[in-house]
């Protein structure tokens, strides 16, 4: 669990950068999500997010292909 923890937290995605950290820095390691938790996750993963993070990925994608960058 570390390791994908580490994994999460090294990603050039700040999404999946964040959701490492919620997940790194949890204060019950035993139980399951607290109610805050929950809302920072829901937060993060949100379908507002991933369309933001998918446009980014797009654009970057397409000024690439572009200009060959």
């Amino acid at each position: 669990m570390i390791f994908e923890t580490q994994k999460l937290q090294n990603s050039h995605y700040k999404m999946l950068r964040d959701l490492g950290l919620l997940i790194y820095n949890r204060k019950d390691q035993k139980g399951g999500l607290n109610e805050s938790e929950l809302h920072d996750l829901l937060r993060i993963v949100s379908v507002e997010e991933m369309e933001k993070e998918y446009g980014k990925a797009y654009e970057r994608g397409f000024e690439e292909g572009v200009t060959g960058e």
